[in-house]
């Protein structure tokens, strides 16, 4: 995530804590943010749904693999359940 030194923190929020945001990971992102700058959960939630929308903004390149995400374990999950319910219906009759 390149950004020069003006823009270190975005709403309050160091880079460390961003850096979470583009890797998808928001609910640590809410909890570093807790502990890191003292703040309750629904103020942390709030400031971290904020950073993400304009991280998005900013540079939405970084979140356009993540918008993907989970097809191919919907896929995967189908598949399974096809072949259990398979394999259940042949052992039934």
């Amino acid at each position: 995530m390149p950004q020069d030194q003006d823009q270190k923190y975005i709403g309050g929020v160091p880079l460390e804590i961003q850096d979470l945001v583009y890797a998808g990971r928001k609910i640590q992102a809410i909890k570093l943010a807790r502990e890191k700058m003292g703040w309750g959960l629904k103020d942390a939630k709030e400031r971290i749904d904020q950073v993400e929308q304009k991280l998005r903004t900013q540079s939405p390149e970084h979140f356009k693999a993540k918008q993907r995400a989970g097809c191919g374990t919907a896929a995967a999950a189908c598949v399974v359940f096809a072949a259990v319910a398979g394999v259940l219906t042949w052992c039934l009759f």
